[in-house]
């Protein structure tokens, strides 16, 4: 399984999940225009790890802004 990184911009977080290590990091500000296609691929990625995780996995959020609809998502 591969590392998923997705760049940021102004409304949409930098999103870093790494298999190898178990490190989920979504940072910056989570306001895209639709949220749910926005994390599409993060919950299918997530759903493929879950078949197979580290044993250990640690989710680090360090959001500034959230908007309502990437609450709903996370």
């Amino acid at each position: 399984m591969e590392v998923l990184f997705i760049k940021p911009t102004e409304d949409n977080p930098m999103i870093k999940l790494d298999p190898v290590k178990g490190v989920m990091s979504i940072s910056g500000n989570s306001m895209p225009e639709n949220a749910t296609l926005f994390y599409e691929p993060v919950i299918l990625w997530l759903k493929e790890y879950n078949k197979n995780p580290h044993y250990k996995t640690t989710f680090i959020f360090s959001l500034k802004v959230i908007s309502s609809s990437s609450t709903k998502v996370f």
